[in-house]
């Protein structure tokens, strides 16, 4: 049916359409340094949070690039990227990796789960815009990452948890 799969394409045009909304009122909800970490009733916007923004990128980027998202989706998708991408460089600490919300672990050089998503993200938009991205961060992100990394192949230094290895950091 045509008109069926017609039907289903304008569908997914407006969930992408009201995801990218969503996504840049988190953005300006922190004056564009990433987005914020989440929406709380009764005190709004949170602050922004690397971990988030980092995994945001992936979206971002294919919501840039789907053919089934309009021009003005693609463009302003294509800003966000831009821009987050340039806030997490500036928050890289140096031959370590990224502090988690509110600067969590920053005096231990970051969260590993934290910074997992950053380089997810980054990894991301280098595969499309390498300009964008800084190598240099890359390879100390992922440097650092494996120096943390136990013998037995767990991270459980410089987690949130404080010791525990979850499953899920091995995304």
């Amino acid at each position: 049916d045509a008109a069926k799969q017609s039907k289903h394409q304008r569908d997914r045009q407006i969930a992408a359409e009201r995801a990218l909304e969503w996504l840049v009122k988190a953005s300006h909800a922190v004056g564009g340094r990433g987005v914020s970490v989440g929406y709380q009733a009764g005190s709004g916007w949170l602050e922004s949070y690397p971990e988030v923004s980092g995994y945001t990128l992936c979206t971002l980027r294919l919501l840039a690039e789907s053919r089934l998202s309009g021009s003005h989706v693609k463009i302003r998708a294509k800003e966000m990227v831009i821009s987050m991408t340039a806030w997490l460089k500036s928050l890289y600490l140096p031959g370590r990796g990224y502090a988690g919300w509110l600067g969590q672990g920053e005096e231990d050089g970051g969260l590993i789960f934290d910074t997992g998503q950053v380089l997810h993200g980054l990894l991301s938009i280098f595969q499309q815009q390498p300009d964008l991205c800084d190598i240099s961060q890359i390879q100390g992100m992922t440097r650092w990452l494996r120096e943390s990394m136990s013998p037995d192949g767990a991270w459980r230094r410089r987690t949130f948890w404080g010791g525990e290895a979850p499953p899920y950091y091995l995304r």
